[in-house]
């Protein structure tokens, strides 16, 4: 009986970490991907930030 009892625990026990491990690497593409994204905000950012600053010297320009 004691057999069976530890036979189930350790077969839950690696699959829970079986699991966590699967877990695991899906947080790490998530953050992989989140810092992507961060990335490519902060270039759109610099992007508008430059098209802004060349508007104004445009309207600057025109307006002389």
């Amino acid at each position: 009986m004691w057999i069976i009892i530890v036979i189930f625990f350790l077969l839950f026990f690696f699959i829970a970490v079986y699991g966590i491990s699967l877990m695991a690497v899906k947080d790490s593409d998530l953050a992989k991907s989140v810092e992507n994204l961060n990335l490519e905000v902060a270039s759109l950012k610099d992007e508008l930030s430059s098209l802004k600053a060349s508007i104004k010297t445009k309207e600057f320009t025109d307006s002389q």
